[in-house]
C-alpha cells in the first residue's frame, strides 16, 4: 500500500485495474485488499503487485510539474520509472527534486491522478506511507530487506543491492 500522508483513508492505485500502458494512476478508498492497491519495490522500480510487468511510469519522463503517473511496462534502466524513497517523500530519481505528488484541489466528483510536482518540505500532498509487499516475482526471486522499510527483490541473490548474501534469501 502506498497511502497518502494528506488523506489516510486514499491510496495510489491503478484505475479501474486496467492493465493497458498509460492506464492512470489515481487515489482510491485505502482497503488493504484490493488488487489495485498493491505494490512492491523492484530495485528503483515499483511494481504493480498484481501485475509485476507494470510499472509507476511518469508520462514521456517529463520532469514538469503537475505531469501525471502512469502503468507502463516495467524496463530495468528507464529512467522515467525510477524511485526513490526518502522519508515520507516519494522522489523521482530521474528528477530528484520532483517528488510524486497528488494535487490538493481535489473532490469527490473529479478522479483525482498522481502526478509528479516539486518536492516541498511538509507537503502533506507529497508525503506517503508505504508498506510494500514482501513477495517477489518469479523473475526476481531473492529479496533483501533494508532498513528503510523495502524489499529489494533481485534475480540472483549476489544480486541484491550490493549486499552479497545479507538477508538474502528466497521469499
Amino acid at each position: 500500500l502506498m497511502r497518502w500522508g494528506m488523506q489516510p483513508t486514499k491510496c495510489l492505485g491503478v484505475y479501474q485495474g486496467l492493465t493497458h500502458n498509460g492506464n492512470p494512476l489515481i487515489l482510491i478508498d485505502c482497503d488493504g485488499l484490493s488488487l489495485n492497491q498493491q505494490w512492491q519495490l523492484d530495485h528503483d522500480l515499483v511494481r504493480w503487485k498484481t501485475h509485476p510487468s507494470k510499472c509507476i511510469d511518469v508520462y514521456k519522463g517529463t520532469p514538469i510539474a503537475g505531469t501525471k503517473l502512469q502503468l507502463w511496462d516495467c524496463e530495468y534502466g528507464q529512467s522515467n520509472m525510477l524511485w526513490r524513497k526518502d522519508g515520507e517523500l516519494i522522489r523521482f530519481k530521474h528528477h530528484p527534486s520532483m517528488c510524486l505528488h497528488v494535487n490538493t484541489t481535489m473532490n469527490s466528483t473529479v478522479t483525482t491522478h498522481a502526478q509528479i510536482s516539486d518536492c516541498g518540505v511538509n507537503n502533506s500532498a507529497q508525503m506517503w506511507s508505504t508498506f510494500w509487499s514482501t513477495s517477489c516475482p518469479a523473475t526476481h526471486p531473492y529479496a533483501y530487506h533494508r532498513f528503510d522499510l523495502f524489499d529489494y527483490c533481485c534475480s540472483t541473490s549476489d544480486d541484491c543491492d550490493g549486499n552479497i548474501g545479507v538477508n538474502a534469501g528466497p521469499r
